[in-house]
């Protein structure tokens, strides 16, 4: 068992977040909407827009990673220039960044793309015009509310260690969520 399973598990984060309450608010939202295909369109407009931050959020968090050379040093070496392990831990991070600019199960195209092909399909089908679909495409205070928190949590500060290990923590979380 590595240090990082110890640390956290899918059974910490379940304590923490209360995913099966999550998941039947999630699933009460999806009922709710497959009932009329507007509402359908509108759901699915709020959660491929919030969700095509992904990749770039994650990126910045690599980066932020990769920048902090001083956080994450190897115990083993005590020479500065060379115990910096930043970028090791930033190249896992941004793993998840290449998977979602370029799915390999999806012979490499973009989440985004494949989210956007979906939302296409759902207003054709609801029969929206462009106008209408441009018109759900506004977002509400609350939803600019929750972008601008999540980007400011997902790329943590580089240099501050705080910061970086909440941000992965966010990270962590939203892996988490993606995968239920």
């Amino acid at each position: 068992m590595s240090i990082y399973t110890s640390i956290l598990s899918i059974e910490i984060l379940d304590d923490l977040f209360d995913f099966a309450n999550l998941d039947k608010s999630v699933e009460s939202s999806c009922q709710l909407a497959v009932q009329d295909p507007k509402s359908l369109y509108l759901f699915m407009q709020r959660y491929t827009h919030f969700n095509g931050y992904a990749g770039s959020l994650v990126a910045r968090l690599a980066s932020s990673v990769g920048l902090s050379r001083n956080l994450f040093n190897s115990s083993s070496n005590p020479v500065i220039d060379e115990a910096d392990r930043g970028l090791e831990i930033a190249a896992k991070i941004l793993a998840a960044t290449i998977d979602e600019h370029s799915d390999k199960g999806a012979k490499s195209v973009p989440h985004r793309t494949l989210a956007q092909a979906t939302l296409k399909s759902i207003g054709d089908y609801a029969g929206l015009t462009v106008d209408k679909r441009n018109h759900f495409s506004i977002l509400p205070d609350w939803m600019h509310e929750i972008l601008d928190d999540t980007v400011k949590k997902y790329e943590g500060i580089p240099g501050n260690a705080v910061a970086l290990i909440r941000a992965i923590g966010f990270h962590a979380a939203s892996e988490v969520l993606a995968d239920r």
